[in-house]
């Protein structure tokens, strides 16, 4: 249940917000998002550099070491004019603070939040966690 102060289970919308945005990419949570888009916020959020970070396995952190090194590679053998920028890691943001929770998102919590209560038969004592 969600309560005030998240009752005994301790879960509020906010953790719960926070938990569901900890999922890896190819969850079946963050596929729902995905699919619910349309084509052109698809398009809108491909087109937006990534302002928050998400877990990076070990595999992903060797590729990009990888891409790192071998930019190395080329700029001494004079592909390019100045050593390349390093591939941009998890955690990592450049002149910007990290970015609130996407509001579609909450407000999709919220709207099962009220279907889960009203299905049980209890209020949500705070909605906003």
């Amino acid at each position: 249940m969600l309560r005030k102060g998240g009752g005994t289970s301790r879960l509020t919308l906010r953790r719960l917000d926070v938990l569901l945005d900890s999922l890896p990419g190819e969850s079946l949570y963050k596929t729902a998002i995905r699919n619910a888009l349309s084509d052109d916020d698809l398009v809108e959020m491909a087109a937006t550099p990534p302002t928050s970070h998400g877990t990076w396995s070990h595999t992903d952190l060797l590729l990009a070491e990888a891409i790192d090194r071998l930019g190395v590679v080329a700029w001494a053998l004079h592909a390019y004019e100045k050593p390349p920028e390093p591939y941009h890691r998890p955690g990592i943001i450049r002149g910007r603070r990290r970015a609130r929770s996407n509001p579609a998102v909450k407000a999709m919590i919220e709207a099962i939040a009220r279907e889960h209560a009203e299905l049980h038969s209890y209020t949500i004592d705070n909605p906003n966690g």
